[in-house]
């Protein structure tokens, strides 16, 4: 995944279909789910991962998803995450009087990690001392365990700022890229991976 981007549509539809499950807001709503219509758009550098679902309704209509619910997809034979993040918007549809149809566009965990905005100043110090401090400080439920301490960088101020914005300007004076994976982990690593050679005089 790192330094990469990738698209997921087909590739599910062909080989993951018979082992995919679909949880929404904590239940298994893998029979209310269109699994041919599960297509997956990851990007790496840190835009964020999108996920398009459509959903049925029982007959008669007893379940909807909604606005705000958390989703995941993932495989039953290892239970390895492809999709995690919220629903943010659901288009209801009439499939006939007694079921509706229900296009769910998702969005990553960025959705939960800029619910808070950052307000601080921070002195010289380590870009993952700062990163850290802003995940344990301004989000819920998110993991530093992938943050990479990529050396120092000077003194920051943060005037109410979406923490995926500050990431982004401390990714920018160290060259790095990041991203939250499906298990709420936040990556950050750098984006350098070729060097250039040296020559002697």
């Amino acid at each position: 995944w790192r330094g990469t981007e990738h698209r997921l549509a087909r590739f599910y539809r062909r080989v993951l279909v018979m082992g995919i499950e679909v949880a929404v807001a904590g239940s298994t709503r893998t029979d209310n789910a269109r699994l041919e219509s599960i297509n997956i758009t990851s990007t790496i550098r840190a835009k964020g991962s999108y996920a398009e679902v459509v959903f049925h309704s029982s007959a008669p209509a007893t379940w909807r998803p909604e606005a705000g619910n958390e989703i995941i997809i993932s495989t039953t034979s290892d239970a390895l995450r492809h999709f995690g993040g919220v629903i943010e918007r659901v288009t209801e549809t009439p499939a006939n009087r007694r079921v509706f149809e229900y296009a769910c566009d998702c969005k990553d965990y960025t959705w939960l990690f800029d619910r808070r905005m950052v307000a601080t100043n921070y002195a010289t110090s380590s870009g993952a001392a700062i990163l850290a401090d802003i995940v344990n400080s301004y989000t819920t439920g998110f993991s530093t365990a992938g943050i990479d301490n990529l050396g120092n960088i000077p003194a920051q101020r943060f005037d109410y700022v979406y923490p995926s914005e500050a990431f982004n300007a401390i990714a920018a004076i160290q060259q790095a890229h990041w991203y939250i994976d499906f298990n709420k982990v936040v990556q950050y690593f750098t984006a350098i991976t070729d060097v250039a050679p040296t020559t002697g005089i």
